[in-house]
Formats: C-alpha cells, sequence, structure tokens
C-alpha cells in the first residue's frame, strides 16, 4: 500500500494472531525503491521475510493460520 505521508514510499505489513485467531500485533515496515545498484532486497523479498518472521511469531501464539486455510479469517 502507498504511503499517506511520503510519495514513493510502500508499507509493507503483515498480522500476527493469537490462540483465538485474533491478530494481536503487526509487523511493518517502509519500502523504499533504491535508484542506485546498491544490493538490496526486493520488495517482495523483504514480503517474504517479513511474512516468514510473522508465521513464527503466530506459531509462538499458538496458532498455525499461515499454514492452515480457514483459520484467523473473519
Amino acid at each position: 500500500m502507498p504511503s499517506r505521508q511520503v510519495k514513493g514510499v510502500k508499507n509493507l505489513a503483515y498480522p500476527v494472531f493469537g490462540r483465538n485467531g485474533h491478530a494481536i500485533a503487526s509487523l511493518t515496515t517502509p519500502f523504499i525503491e533504491r535508484i542506485d545498484q546498491a544490493p538490496v532486497p526486493t520488495m517482495n523479498e523483504v514480503g517474504e521475510r517479513m511474512k516468514t518472521a510473522a508465521q513464527m511469531l503466530t506459531g509462538l501464539m499458538g496458532l498455525n493460520v499461515y499454514w492452515e486455510p480457514g483459520l484467523g479469517a473473519g
């Protein structure tokens, strides 16, 4: 989602769910695309890393929502 405050910034966010399936936290980071050739992760790579971290935290909270379809939704 584009930032509402800064042009060119995209905000990435993944929820962390608690045992009851409700979101209890969020991992959020701004992403700014570089114009130089610095070796940095792409937005998709950052998103996958964040998703992995959110999955781990959700699992530690006692829910496997990311790999059990239908849980945590709604």
